[in-house]
């Protein structure tokens, strides 16, 4: 193809421009013989951007180019007869230019309107202004476009309508278009980046529309013809109902859909829901085909108040197994019919995969007009009660190839036929019942007898791999919902009431084991072993999944109470606690810590988390940490100040797990409690916990310390303070200390007199002793340059503080400090120039960071 930046060009010719003027703009020549069309324009440069162009009629005078929507090349209305110049903006760029003629152009492809045409395929190539088409209609018709490209990513080719004066009266590529103004017509589609695309486009009338084939109405069991592609079926309906009209064909779930069609045109459907509310007269269903890919399908076509050909089912399929059977083609309505005993029952209705490769139906259930209920399942499936005129029919239908059979589950609520017994158990490992399932049987019943359960009972189950990847329905004989359980749960019972649980998951090939623990005072549970607070801890080991312990905690109401859990195994196992009172109320819920008052009996349960096969070592704290009458003897043997304690040195152990001591608080005062710890893992628990209240109101632990700055704000009073192991290993040496900040006597500024030894190898972490005044672990010891930190990964972590704080050792890191000389701070608190007493200048020399062993 020559290369062409000027001079004339002609209708429906690609120009390529690969030298551009230097100039910037392009001059081109177009002959017009008409004295009015619609001239459309692309101009595209090589990397798909539209360029910008104007176009000037014989006598000079600009004439408007406009895109009427997104995608659409400029389209420009001419008026006169002639030659017409076009200035294209090059910006530099290589590019090609067309253009067509659209309301005289002699090329355009003529649209057969008859739905018995076969779809308009073509192409239209790279730079191309589009493609035209013809379509001899009367103004006021309803026409049905379907239109498709065949790019394989998102490209917007749309379609646009022109009545004969060349103003566009639809847009779009695929629905319908009411033809308004003056006919004949003209269709155009292209697209403004010059991307070559093929196509395919059928245009079908709808007000008068030929060549559809007829779709019989149907009864149940009876497959409708999937042998024909024609887009267009009749519907004839005689008498007015409500109709199920539906596409089906040998597609995969959700190929397949339409819309139909009364025979003016409208849309026949404006009711919500699976049925159409039909009045006597001639349908058109319209199917949205690809025009590049048409298929066989059939319309289902079903009175929903049809009877012939429903069969009898019952409501006891736990029992008797599932009403299962293969459809007889695609397209087909199966109608089950409900026994006389399902009016005014509460039914479990389970829509399930038929098959290792099928999907399950689509379902419907109906009373005898016709008339839908049982609306509320989610997914074909869940506890309804169907209402209405009785019988009552559940309807499915194969509407893809997906659905070759069904299988359908139906059960009153009130029925435990076919349900195994779920034995209750006792705490440790032991399960009560095991169900399987799998892709085609998804749904497993049990039940609960109504003198074999306690009002509270702790719910769990597991699988063979140590998840919970399904759920449990547990309901009353009405089908009302008792509890619920994805995870591990607190399920509350009433007495003498017989419940059904429903295991079931979304599929998978799975066996399950079971377990429900009486968590109310009437459980068997052990004796821990203290209730003083950092006494030996009660060792559980969690061996399964499943497996819980529960411990029993007498008290009175007035007791404030604390219990937690910890273990050691690697992340994510764990165990967590469930803490109830004797109604198995709860009053704690999966959580390490529970602080908590207002019973006189407690069930603490520890229960196994992210279990992995290994055994989960555990221990269990049961403290009563004060009495109506004060704190516990070992709390109030250690009384502390806000004006300051300590240090104070602690070695906590699973036969000591924690120090506890007592402290007088008022409002709005501050603290911190600093502490150096060695030990192996998690950092020990510090805080500082009011007595009055005890029980946290909004969670199920509450102390005043937020790291180590602690806060009275409005708590004034006598406060437990307490370290414990919490989640660090056994053992753990620490040291502790207090230090006032604000509503208290606050000590003097810490001062630094030297350091020892003076000297590191940079990248290095080393032990360091300040001797000063006023030091405590609080105190933070950094390099600094005039004053600036010369990197806060140089922060000191303590280790160790003299009891009359002149001596402080500290962990000093020059990970990030480069060879040199350096001034020591503390507490990043100085004053210029540097001869305050927290600052010594040029004492601390950083050495090069010593050379790899081999290098």
């Amino acid at each position: 193809m020559p290369d062409t930046c000027s001079g004339a060009i002609s209708p429906d010719v690609v120009d390529p421009c690969d030298s551009p003027s230097a100039s910037g703009t392009d001059t081109f020549t177009i002959d017009e013989s008409e004295s009015a069309d619609l001239l459309v324009v692309g101009v595209a440069s090589t990397d798909g951007a539209e360029l910008p162009f104007t176009l000037t009629d014989p006598s000079g005078a600009a004439v408007s180019c406009v895109a009427p929507s997104f995608g659409q090349n400029p389209q420009c209305a001419t008026s006169a007869s002639g030659t017409y110049t076009l200035a294209v903006t090059n910006q530099g760029s290589d590019y090609t230019v067309s253009y067509l003629a659209l309301l005289s152009d002699s090329t355009c492809t003529a649209l057969d309107p008859s739905f018995a045409s076969a779809p308009v395929e073509g192409s239209v190539a790279a730079g191309a202004a589009g493609a035209c088409f013809t379509l001899d209609m009367t103004s006021g018709h309803t026409v049905a476009i379907d239109f498709g490209n065949g790019a394989t990513s998102y490209l917007s080719t749309p379609l646009g309508i022109y009545d004969a004066t060349g103003a566009q009266v639809c847009f779009n590529g695929y629905g319908t278009c009411v033809l308004s103004g003056i006919g004949p017509y003209r269709a155009l589609t292209g697209n403004n980046q010059g991307t070559a695309f093929t196509f395919g486009l059928s245009l079908n009338d709808l007000t008068d529309p030929v060549g559809c084939a007829a779709a019989s109405q149907l009864a149940y069991g009876v497959a409708p013809d999937d042998s024909s592609a024609d887009e267009c079926r009749t519907l004839t309906v005689k008498t007015a109902d409500e109709y199920q009209v539906y596409a089906a064909g040998d597609w995969s779930l959700g190929g397949v859909s339409g819309t139909l069609y009364t025979s003016a045109g409208a849309t026949a459907c404006t009711n919500s829901g699976p049925f159409c509310a039909l009045t006597p007269g001639t349908y058109y269903y319209v199917e949205n085909q690809d025009p590049l890919a048409p298929y066989d399908f059939a319309v289902g076509f079903v009175a929903a108040d049809e009877k012939h050909g429903c069969a009898a089912t019952g409501i006891k399929d736990f029992a008797t197994g599932p009403a299962a059977a293969s459809f007889s083609g695609v397209g087909e309505s199966v109608c089950l019919t409900l026994p006389a005993a399902a009016t005014g029952k509460s039914l479990y209705v389970y829509d399930e995969n038929p098959t290792a490769t099928g999907y399950a139906a689509p379902l419907l259930v109906l009373d005898s007009t016709g008339a839908q209920t049982c609306t509320n399942l989610y997914n074909d499936s869940g506890t309804c009660t169907p209402t209405g005129t009785a019988p009552f029919h559940v309807v499915l239908d194969a509407q893809t190839i997906d659905n070759p059979s069904y299988k359908v589950l139906i059960q009153a609520t009130d029925s435990t036929a076919g349900c195994a017994v779920w034995k209750q158990s006792g705490y440790g490992s032991s399960f009560g019942a095991t169900v399987t399932t799998s892709y085609t049987s998804n749904y497993a019943c049990l039940t609960l007898p109504a003198d074999k359960h306690a009002v509270g009972e702790m719910v769990d189950y597991t699988d063979t791999t140590n998840t919970e990847d399904g759920g449990i329905s547990i309901n009353d004989s009405a089908g009302d919902q008792a509890c619920l359980v994805l995870i591990t749960s607190l399920c509350t019972f009433q007495p003498g009431v017989t419940y059904t649980a429903i295991l079931s998951n979304s599929g998978q090939a799975q066996t399950y084991d079971l377990v429900r623990r009486d968590d109310t005072s009437s459980a068997t549970c052990s004796t821990p072993a203290s209730l003083t607070p950092g006494a030996p801890s009660t060792a559980t080991n969690f061996t399964s999944a499943i497996t819980a312990h529960c411990y029993r905690v007498s008290a009175a109401a007035t007791d404030d109470m604390w219990f937690d859990v910890r273990t050691t195994a690697p992340y994510p196992a764990g165990a967590i606690l469930a803490v109830t009172d004797g109604t198995g109320a709860l009053v704690c819920n999966f959580v390490t810590i529970c602080q908590t008052d207002g019973s006189t009996d407690y069930q603490v349960i520890a229960i196994a988390s992210g279990y992995a096969g290994t055994t989960i070592a555990g221990h269990l704290d049961t403290w009563q940490m004060a009495t109506a009458a004060g704190p516990a003897a070992v709390c109030a043997a250690n009384q502390l100040s806000v004006d300051g304690w300590g240090p104070t040195s602690l070695k906590l152990t699973e036969s000591a797990p924690a120090y506890c001591a007592t402290i007088s608080l008022s409002t709005f005062q501050s603290f911190d409690v600093y502490d150096a710890v060695s030990g192996n893992g998690a950092q020990p628990l510090i805080d500082v916990y009011p007595l009055n209240p005890w029980k946290p109101p909004y969670s199920f632990t509450d102390g005043i310390c937020f790291g180590s700055d602690c806060n009275t704000a409005s708590d004034s009073g006598e406060a437990i303070v307490l370290v414990s192991l919490n989640g660090a290993q056994s053992p753990v040496n620490l040291t502790e200390q207090g230090v006032c900040g604000s509503g208290c006597t606050r000590p003097a500024a810490p001062t630094i007199s030297a350091i020892s030894p003076a000297r590191q190898p940079a990248g290095t972490a080393q032990k360091v002793t300040v001797t000063g005044t006023n030091l405590n672990l609080g105190t933070t010891v950094m390099l600094a340059t005039a004053g600036n930190p010369v990197a806060y990964a140089s922060i000191s972590q303590p280790v160790s503080v003299s009891a009359d704080g002149t001596s402080l050792t500290v962990l000093l890191n020059t990970s990030a400090v480069t060879p040199g000389k350096y001034d020591v701070m503390l507490n990043a608190d100085y004053t210029i120039p540097t001869t305050s007493p927290n600052y010594l200048s040029n004492a601390y020399t950083v050495t090069a960071a010593p050379t790899a062993a081999g290098s």
